[in-house]
């Protein structure tokens, strides 16, 4: 019986929640951007890019738009149809 419920709840996690991982980097010179935010659009979960631009943030059930923003670089919106995978951003600087 604890079995069966524990294995229920798995699935039931696995249904609702996936993970979307990938790269942040800079567009004109490829190098990564340390502390990007990792947001889905219109939800408050978030996450940042570790010290070589590497993010993974859990993927809701519905969640739609993946952003990427940085100080001093332009946000840019990634459509995201797939429960999991690799999406990698290149950001734009606001200055060039």
């Amino acid at each position: 019986m604890k079995f069966s419920i524990t294995l229920s709840l798995c699935l039931v996690s696995m249904l609702t929640f996936a993970q979307i991982s990938g790269v942040v980097v800079d567009g004109a010179t490829g190098e990564p951007i340390v502390g990007a935010l990792i947001q889905w659009h219109a939800t408050e979960i978030t996450t940042s890019t570790n010290f070589e631009g590497q993010y993974t943030i859990e993927k809701p059930s519905g969640a739609t738009m993946l952003m990427a923003s940085a100080p001093q670089f332009s946000m840019v919106h990634k459509s995201v149809i797939s429960r999991s995978g690799t999406i990698n951003f290149e950001l734009i600087s606001q200055q060039d």
